[in-house]
C-alpha cells in the first residue's frame, strides 16, 4: 500500500495509510517527549540563539539515528525578530550537519530567498533540499527548482505554481495546521492537476525514495 507522505508536520498520525515526519526540536527528542516512526529534528529560525557547542554535538548524534530521516526545519526569516547574522550562522552549522549525513534538510525561508541560494551554494555535498510551506509565483519556484531544490505545499498554495511544475519536483503537507487533513491536501492538489490520487500518492511516494539511499519509510 502506498501511503499518504506527510513529508512536514507538527501533529502526530497514527493512522496506518498516511506516514508521517514529524517536525521537533533536537531537546524534546533527546528527552523521549516525541511519539513518531519519522521524525525531523533541527533549530528553528525563529528559536535561534546562540546555542552550545554541546546542544549542537547532542544534534549531530542524534542525526545519526535512523528514526530521524531528515534535518529541519532550519532556515530564514527576514520577519522574524531573530538576528539574522545569527540566524545564516546556524543555517550553514546544521546544513553542513545534514551533509555529513546525507539526509535531506525541510527549509523554512521567508523573505530571504537570495540569502537562502548564497548560503546553499557554500554548502558542499548538500543533501536534497525542500521547501516547506511554499505559496510563491511561479517564476521563484522555477528558480528554486534550477538549484536543484524541491518544494512542499500544504492546503494553501499558488495553483499556476503548482501547475507548472513537473511530477516528481514537489511534496506535500499540513505543517502547524491540526485540523487540516493530508489526505483533503491530497485531494485538492490531484483535482488540479486532473490526476487520480492513487497516481498523486504513488509520484509523491517515490519522489522521496530517490531523493534517500535508504529504505526506511516503508509500511
Amino acid at each position: 500500500m502506498v501511503p499518504f507522505l506527510n513529508i512536514h508536520t507538527h501533529h502526530p498520525d497514527s493512522r496506518e495509510e498516511v506516514l508521517s515526519i514529524l517536525c521537533c526540536e533536537p531537546s524534546a527528542f533527546l528527552k523521549g517527549e516525541v511519539c513518531a516512526n519519522f521524525v525531523s529534528i533541527g533549530h528553528h529560525p525563529w528559536k535561534v540563539g546562540r546555542q552550545s557547542g554541546a546542544e549542537l554535538a547532542a544534534m549531530a548524534h542524534l542525526l545519526q539515528q535512523k528514526q530521524v530521516v531528515a534535518v529541519g526545519e532550519i532556515g530564514l526569516d527576514k520577519v522574524c525578530e531573530t538576528e539574522f547574522s545569527l540566524q545564516t550562522e546556524l543555517f550553514k552549522t546544521q546544513l553542513r550537519m545534514a551533509a555529513c549525513v546525507q539526509k535531506p534538510v525541510i527549509v523554512h525561508c521567508v523573505k530571504a530567498w537570495e540569502e537562502l541560494l548564497a548560503v546553499l551554494a557554500q554548502i558542499d555535498n548538500l543533501p536534497p533540499v525542500v521547501i516547506h510551506g511554499f505559496r510563491g509565483k511561479p517564476q521563484l519556484a522555477e528558480q528554486l527548482v534550477r538549484h536543484n531544490c524541491f518544494l512542499s505545499f500544504g492546503q494553501k498554495f499558488n495553483a499556476d505554481t503548482l501547475r507548472g511544475l513537473p511530477l516528481g519536483s514537489f511534496f506535500l503537507e499540513t505543517d502547524d495546521e491540526p485540523e487540516v487533513d493530508i489526505k483533503d491536501v491530497y485531494k485538492n492538489v490531484a483535482s488540479l492537476l486532473g490526476l487520480d490520487v492513487e497516481v498523486l500518492k504513488s509520484v509523491v511516494y517515490e519522489a522521496w525514495q530517490r531523493l534517500t539511499s535508504d529504505d526506511f519509510l516503508t509500511l
